[in-house]
Order: structure tokens, then C-alpha cells, then sequence
């Protein structure tokens, strides 16, 4: 749930963001998910997935429907209560929740040095992994209409969104400190400040009970050194949903996630669910704050990690292109390894880099809470005023439904118009 953004103290939501001792982060629990060695993470949400399971009986229906009234069979409006209330650009925002920790520490490291460079890397590594426990759902989020904006502040950033294509599905981001003026400062370094920026597109990969995507594109952390900008990538890996037929209802990544910092030569192949079958060719067949505490000597239970379903594995070399998923018992003392589970710990070189105990993520916050100044602050075209999205929040699907399917015929009479002035050029 967003907060307001009105009289936001940093430091207050730091001392709920870094859990203190003997405190347990159930963020999992709060999204309906529990976890399982063998399984990864099992949805207990009954009652959504007999909703989702329902959706055959539904299409059938359109479809008959459309036969009958001359419609294509393309235009199909998928049923409000399957959904969440939330489109998918607030589904990609939560991803940045940790950024303000692990990118400012990274920030703050002086990377002229061998030793620094390696160390940000890592920083950004240990980001690039954290990213995965936030992007976990089960509601399907709304389908952005082109154009469609989010905004919304986190920590002390602000992010900017943008829908950018419809067919393929591309949304942009931007994340960035709210004081412009830092942008410009030579002080960055000292003051920890970053930016992220990007482009993710939606491929979606479906089997007969499975269902998944690949947010495909890079996303990129970039720095203000003194001697000129720093950039680093990130490649995600692929989500995976089981059981959408029979069986439990699970969630996993699998395949390899990637960060390429071309500029020093470093990079990263990390391999969800390594012990997978893996084939050549196919992937996916289918400050204050920021102290010593993060860098941790030892991680628990370091012989049981490898033997549990939300396991990766991966290596730090100079090397772009080790295929460790393939190549992984080939590669012998390799210059850094990472390790872990995704569900809770990040080991690189046996240094635990987080836990999911020690922090939470910092929360999305409208930008005024005022609702007048917010409306007036936020953009026409903000995902929150969405009319579907509004009712469907308030409870009433029936009303949600009908406003959907009126911006789904909005949006194909607009691709209408945009294909013939195209055709015209």
C-alpha cells in the first residue's frame, strides 16, 4: 500500500526499513506465500485461484459471444476479478525498493581502486539478486495503456514511468534523487547518489500448467565519479508460476541473471535453479543507516543452501561470456563466487551480503498527500486514475469490468488511427 508522501521523515522509515535484532521480515507471509525447501515459495490464497481457474469458462463464453455479434476472437477482455488492483508500471516500481540501501553503499565506495571497483560490483550484484523478492505476485496486474505514467517517491528518490509501446509491451523507468541539484554536484560520490534508468520488456512464456515472463532488458545503476560516469547493467532472469491447472500453486526464477560492467572488465553470470536441466540453444523451455552491520562474516546452514528450490549459484570473472549454466562443473576456483538462496540470504566469496531478516524495503509514497495537490502534481495520464483500476479498488468488479472493456476498445480504435497515419508517411 503507498503512503503519502506529507511530512516524510528519511530517518523515521529507516529505523523500519533496517530490522532490528531478533525481528522477522514476513514479507512473503503478507503476500500470501509460504515457503518450501523443495517447492520455493507455495501460494495460499485460496480463494484468488479459484477465481484464475474459473477463466476458461469465462473465455468460452466470450468467445461465443463475439461469434455471434461478428467480433474477432482476438478481442477477448480477460475478467476484473483475476486481477490486481494495480498496474503493471506499480508492479516494476516495487523492484527499486532496496535501491536506496545496497545502490547508495554502493555509491559511496570509492571505485578508483582495484579493490573498490570489485567491491561496488558486488553492491550491485547483491541489488541486482534483492530485486527478485520483490517482483514476486500471483494477481495479474493491469496491462498499461500506452502512454500510461507512475509516479512515486522512494526513500529520498523519485520515480518516473512511462508505457512506451503496447505490441511488444515496453515500459521505461527512472529513478533519481528528488534534489535535482545533487545531479550536478562534484559531491555525488561523497553523498552516495545514483541513478537508475531502463526499459523492460514484457515476454511472457506459457505452457500447459505453467506460466511465466522474462522482463527483458537492461537496467541500468550509473554513478558520478570524479572521473566521469560509471555504469553498470542488469539482465533478469525468468519468473515461474506452477500449478495453474492442478497441483500446487508455486513460484520460482529459473535461467541466469546478468551484470556487465564493460568499463572495468567485470561481470556476472548468476543461475537460478542451476541444478536444472538445462539444454544448449534453449532457454526457458520453457550513511547512518548504512553501516557495518550489512557485511556479515558467515552464513547460516552454508551446507543446506544448494539442496533448496530457490537456489543460485553463479561466479564474478573477467570473462563476458562463461556460460555457467552450462559450463558450471567445468569452472574450478573461479576469482569470486555467489551463492545463496533468493528467499533469504546473498553470500559472495562466503560474506553474507544480506539477509532477508536484516531489512525491508522502503515504501512507495504518492508524492503529495494532499489529494487536490497530489492531482494537480501527478501527471493526467498516472496510472491511479485509471477509472478500471479506481472501482476495482473500491470493491465494485461490475463497474471495474465495464470501464476496462471500454479502455481496451479505446486503445484498439487508437492503434486504428496510429496504423493508418503510418501507412500515410
Amino acid at each position: 500500500m503507498e503512503e503519502s508522501d506529507e511530512e516524510y521523515e528519511y530517518g523515521a522509515e529507516c529505523e523500519e526499513v533496517f530490522l532490528k535484532q531478533e525481528r522477522t521480515n514476513y514479507y512473503f507471509e503478507a503476500n500470501d506465500f509460504r515457503k518450501d525447501d523443495k517447492l520455493c515459495l507455495i501460494y495460499t490464497n485460496q480463494v484468488l485461484m479459484d477465481k484464475q481457474k474459473g477463466i476458461l469458462t469465462h473465455l468460452i463464453k466470450q468467445m461465443n459471444q463475439n461469434l455471434m455479434h461478428s467480433k474477432p476472437l482476438t478481442q477477448i477482455s480477460l475478467p476484473v476479478k483475476i486481477f490486481d488492483s494495480r498496474s503493471f508500471l506499480e508492479k516494476i516500481a516495487l523492484f527499486f525498493q532496496a535501491a536506496p540501501i545496497l545502490c547508495e553503499l554502493a555509491a559511496r565506495v570509492d571505485a578508483s581502486t582495484e579493490e573498490g571497483k570489485i567491491r561496488r560490483f558486488k553492491l550491485i550484484v547483491a541489488f541486482a539478486v534483492s530485486i527478485r523478492q520483490y517482483a514476486i505476485q500471483m494477481r495479474k496486474p493491469f496491462n498499461p495503456i500506452l502512454g500510461e505514467t507512475y509516479q512515486a517517491r522512494i526513500g529520498n528518490y523519485e520515480l518516473c514511468m512511462e508505457q512506451v509501446s503496447h505490441h511488444p509491451p515496453i515500459s521505461r523507468y527512472h529513478l533519481y534523487h528528488k534534489d535535482e541539484a545533487f545531479h550536478k554536484s562534484k559531491q555525488l560520490q561523497k553523498k552516495g547518489l545514483f541513478q537508475i534508468y531502463g526499459s523492460l520488456e514484457y515476454r511472457p512464456v506459457i505452457w500447459a500448467n505453467t506460466a511465466g515472463g522474462h522482463g527483458y532488458g537492461p537496467m541500468t545503476v550509473e554513478f558520478q565519479d570524479f572521473n566521469g560516469l560509471h555504469k553498470i547493467e542488469i539482465w533478469s532472469p525468468i519468473t515461474e508460476i506452477t500449478g495453474l491447472m492442478y497441483g500446487e500453486r508455486t513460484f520460482n526464477f529459473y535461467d541466469t541473471l546478468y551484470v556487465k560492467d564493460p568499463s572495468n572488465s567485470l561481470y556476472a553470470e548468476i543461475v537460478f535453479q542451476p541444478n536444472r536441466n538445462y539444454s544448449e540453444g534453449v532457454t526457458a523451455k520453457v550513511g547512518k543507516y548504512l553501516s557495518s552491520w550489512f557485511i556479515k562474516s558467515n552464513a547460516k546452514e552454508l551446507d543446506s543452501i544448494e539442496k533448496r528450490a530457490d537456489y543460485f549459484e553463479g561466479v564474478i570473472t573477467k570473462d563476458p561470456e562463461v556460460n555457467y549454466k552450462l559450463m558450471r562443473n567445468t569452472i574450478s576456483n573461479p576469482p569470486h563466487k555467489i551463492r545463496g538462496n533468493w528467499t533469504e540470504q546473498l553470500l559472495i566469496d562466503d560474506e553474507l551480503y544480506w539477509h532477508v531478516d536484516d531489512f525491508q524495503g522502503f515504501q512507495l509514497r504518492i508524492p503529495n498527500q494532499n489529494p487536490v495537490k497530489s492531482k494537480q502534481f501527478l501527471m493526467p495520464s498516472d496510472c491511479r486514475f485509471r477509472e478500471d483500476l479506481i472501482y476495482l479498488k473500491r470493491g465494485d468488479e461490475d463497474t471495474a469490468q465495464k470501464w476496462k472493456e471500454v479502455l481496451e476498445e479505446i486503445q484498439r480504435g487508437d492503434r486504428s488511427l496510429r496504423e493508418k497515419a503510418r501507412k500515410q508517411l
